[in-house]
């Protein structure tokens, strides 16, 4: 959860210096950061699956089951902002921030190993 928040609170005051330079509004460098760190953090995640096993079959798997995740809950999280926008008239991208923000409040549901 603190990661989560960490990196949230990292791309926030990112786009706060980006809207204060004058490149573009604080909600839109808010979401192509986001976007971008998901990018990489997928790309690096597919990397580590491929290099980090030694059979090809399994190499294959673990890079379709990480991306296939990530692009599931990423397209869920574009989904829901944009019914939540367009139901309520609010901006997309602050609705963005509002989704990502809570989506740092729950913890990842992992099983115990005993």
């Amino acid at each position: 959860m603190f990661k989560k928040f960490s990196r949230w609170l990292i791309i926030w005051i990112v786009s706060f210096i980006i809207q204060l330079l004058g490149i573009a509004n604080q909600g839109v460098a808010f979401f192509w950061l986001d976007v971008g760190g998901i990018v990489l953090i997928l790309i690096l995640l597919l990397l580590i699956g491929v290099l980090g096993t030694k059979s090809f079959i399994a190499k294959i798997a673990a890079s379709l089951g990480v991306g296939f995740i990530t692009i599931c809950i990423f397209g869920f999280t574009l989904f829901s902002t944009w019914i939540i926008s367009f139901l309520f008239n609010i901006d997309f991208f602050i609705t963005y921030q509002v989704i990502t923000f809570i989506q740092c409040l729950f913890k990842n549901k992992q099983q115990n190993q005993y």
